[in-house]
């Protein structure tokens, strides 16, 4: 029997169908859940698609000020003697991950899926997929062409979309060569990154060393594209094994994300 395990809801994996317990008739909404309301206790409410037996249960606290958590279940042992396994997690702490699904395996068996449906942790589940050869997802070595815009661009290429000219920042002498090809403005950010977040729109050379002088974090790789104007199209498609689409959805934003975050103006989109 397949099993399937949920990092998004927990490190110990076992709410993958969960609603917050004290409801008398509980309402399944699908909330993203992350580290800043995953806290609260959780009951395990399905197991593989079905219901759990008469009497039998899982129940999960997650304190999110001491990152510890406290489960109680009798699937595996006498229903009047729970069994109770207290400990501490973060998503964060790629050692107590691995710790955490490692047990999910040992307890439960090899695991068939692991998905997150969250951008932020692609390279925590690809990394634990590949540590644990499960090969139902991307591995370590996708991450590259998935996560890092410049990488993007050559799949982007191949298949005949045209694509904004780009330069990794090096230095401001190599970014100050660049603008005079692409010309300004040009937006700047992070190559590996998600969402607006640290994306600047930069107008002239002034703004360009100020940008270097008080934006540009040590450590991080930036990537400085040309500016193109133009209306934002999302497509979003759910693929089956075949790389056909099953389910298709898309918005248009005529204000970009970059100019609702930085502006803090309001989000359009349709």
């Amino acid at each position: 029997m397949k099993k399937f395990f949920s990092l998004i809801a927990s490190v110990s994996a076992l709410v993958i169908l969960a609603v917050s317990c004290g409801e008398k008739e509980p309402v399944i909404e699908y909330l993203e859940v992350n580290k800043n309301n995953i806290s609260g206790t959780w009951s395990l409410k399905e197991w593989n698609g079905a219901a759990l037996k008469e009497g039998s249960f899982l129940r999960m606290e997650l304190i999110r000020d001491d990152g510890t958590f406290r489960i109680t279940e009798n699937l595996d042992s006498f229903e009047d003697i729970p069994r109770v396994v207290t400990g501490r997690y973060s998503l964060e702490n790629y050692d107590e991950v691995y710790r955490a699904v490692a047990f999910f395996i040992f307890k439960y068996g090899r695991i068939d899926w692991l998905e997150s449906n969250n951008e932020y942790w692609l390279e925590r589940d690809a990394q634990l997929r590949t540590d644990f050869h499960i090969t139902s997802g991307f591995q370590v070595e996708d991450m590259p062409r998935i996560k890092y815009k410049s990488k993007m661009k050559e799949y982007y290429q191949k298949v005949g979309l045209a694509v904004a000219r780009y330069h990794l920042v090096d230095n401001l002498e190599g970014c100050l060569t660049f603008t005079k090809e692409a010309g300004y403005p040009v937006v700047v950010k992070p190559d590996n990154g998600v969402g607006a977040s640290h994306t600047y729109k930069l107008s002239s050379d002034e703004e360009l060393r100020q940008w270097f002088d008080r934006d540009c974090e040590p450590g991080v790789s930036y990537i400085m594209e040309e500016f193109v104007n133009a209306e934002v199209n999302s497509y979003d498609a759910i693929i089956d094994s075949k790389g056909e689409p099953m389910f298709e959805t898309g918005n248009v934003t005529p204000m970009s994300i970059m100019d609702i975050v930085n502006e803090a103006d309001n989000s359009i989109y349709y």
